[in-house]
């Protein structure tokens, strides 16, 4: 039955909620659900492997916890528990998985990430990052090469249709410079998805230090030559500037066959790192 009528005695309440007029709280079992989680994902025998953790949420368990740990740690917010299950959460490990859900939501989020990782995430390469990154990619017969840049159009789904017209497609072009272990230390974001790399590149930070000189030094020796400027790896439409290195086109010669080969394997470092965003 969908409702009674049966007359109410005198010891039962006027209401079943938390006021007057208000009906009763479902029993959703909160406590089970993220028990659930906790033993299917954080437990020290959990129930499902950390790479179906990273199929599921983009992110190893190693990870979030860490970033977990960051925010509650410097951001009050973070340890705000719901009202409803105030009187239920006990341990630690259930007050941070109460998080979990909304946590990619939240505003404070955000800011601790940037003022914690920032200064090591979202700056150009030190010295010492130059010495590792060059030393890899020399070992994959690409001395001198410190990334590779590439541009992607990041679909754009609450544009404006006012601005349809502009954004053609309704997409916006992110420039990145990226390493073989997926560093985006440059990132070039909100440029018309109706320009092409070049028209991005012309307003790009990026050219902006090609310019002035503030590419970094260095010394490094092909074919008993020797160079002094670092380079990225590119596709065709780039400019040929000493800064970009692209295929060869014509591959009628088996050197540059090869060179092509190599060399575009080496640039899908920054399509990779696209398809990890």
């Amino acid at each position: 039955m969908l409702f009674s009528l049966k007359r109410k005695t005198p010891d039962e309440p006027d209401h079943g909620g938390s006021r007057p007029g208000r009906a009763a709280n479902t029993d959703r079992d909160f406590e089970e659900g993220y028990r659930r989680i906790f033993q299917d994902y954080f437990a020290d025998h959990p129930i499902y492997s950390s790479k179906l953790f990273r199929r599921r949420f983009r992110m190893h368990p190693e990870l979030f916890l860490r970033i977990m740990n960051v925010v509650k740690a410097q951001d009050p917010c973070s340890n705000r528990k719901p009202m409803h299950l105030e009187r239920r959460v006990s341990t630690r490990s259930r007050k941070w998985l109460l998080q979990f859900d909304y946590l990619p939501t939240d505003v404070h989020f955000y800011a601790t990430v940037e003022t914690d990782f920032g200064p090591k995430y979202l700056c150009s390469p030190t010295k010492e990052d130059l010495k590792r990154i060059l030393t890899e990619n020399a070992s994959r017969g690409f001395p001198g090469m410190i990334g590779s840049i590439d541009c992607y159009n990041w679909k754009w789904k609450n544009c404006p249709k006012a601005w349809h017209g502009s954004y053609r497609g309704t997409s916006i072009v992110l420039e990145a410079a990226v390493s073989h272990d997926l560093w985006f230390w440059h990132a070039f974001f909100g440029m018309l998805d109706s320009m092409n790399d070049i028209n991005v590149l012309q307003r790009s930070p990026l050219l902006h230090s090609i310019i002035t000189d503030k590419m970094p030094s260095i010394n490094y020796v092909v074919n008993e030559s020797p160079y002094s400027m670092a380079y990225w790896l590119a596709h065709g439409i780039y400019l040929n500037w000493p800064v970009f290195m692209k295929s060869i086109p014509n591959l009628q010669v088996a050197a540059r066959k090869h060179f092509t080969m190599v060399q575009e394997a080496c640039r899908k470092d920054v399509k990779r790192a696209f398809g990890v965003l």
